[in-house]
């Protein structure tokens, strides 16, 4: 693509470097502001441009067809079977000591999701809310939102076939 035709403009004026310029001459003080000043300048017209590139994409022929873009990927027998030497964990598998102090599963989901956290999606629910619909602003706490996640986090562990079944669950 031709870059005159792409910052649209009739003329591109291009500064020509002298053989030899150094990293001296970039720098923002005067001296190089009278340097720059004494460069010559040159003009490119549009009769310099490319023909080639005077086609609208619209005109260009696809390069991909319906078929290929439909296409489903096949797959090998075999293709993700790995020895149990290729997807061992090489990494340090040590924990720190205040997760190994955890007990509970709820004090392992506070260390996770803290207080803070919360509070800050509190905040940006609300203000949702009141752009939303500012004439009836929702009323959400920090526990609603702590509740609401971990009833996520519970329905994505215990797998029921309807959302309706959680009511008994939970």
């Amino acid at each position: 693509m031709d870059p005159r035709k792409f910052y649209g403009g009739i003329h591109t004026i291009i500064q020509e470097f002298p053989n030899g310029s150094s990293d001296d001459e970039l720098s923002d003080d005067d001296d190089y502001r009278r340097r720059a000043k004494k460069r010559p300048l040159v003009i490119l017209s549009e009769s310099d441009s490319d023909t080639e590139d005077d086609i609208p994409l619209s005109e260009l022929p696809s390069t991909s067809s319906r078929a290929n873009r439909n296409a489903k990927p096949r797959w090998r027998d075999g293709f993700l079977e790995k020895t149990e030497t290729e997807i061992q964990f090489l990494g340090n598998t040590s924990l720190p000591a205040d997760i190994m102090q955890l007990k509970t599963p709820v004090q392992f989901f506070k260390y996770l999701f803290t207080d803070d956290m919360f509070h800050y999606i509190t905040q940006e629910t609300l203000k949702y809310a009141v752009e939303k619909r500012p004439e009836k602003p929702m009323i959400v706490t920090s526990a609603d939102i702590e509740q609401f996640v971990g009833i996520c986090l519970m329905m994505s562990i215990i797998q029921l076939p309807s959302t309706r079944d959680f009511v008994y669950v939970l």
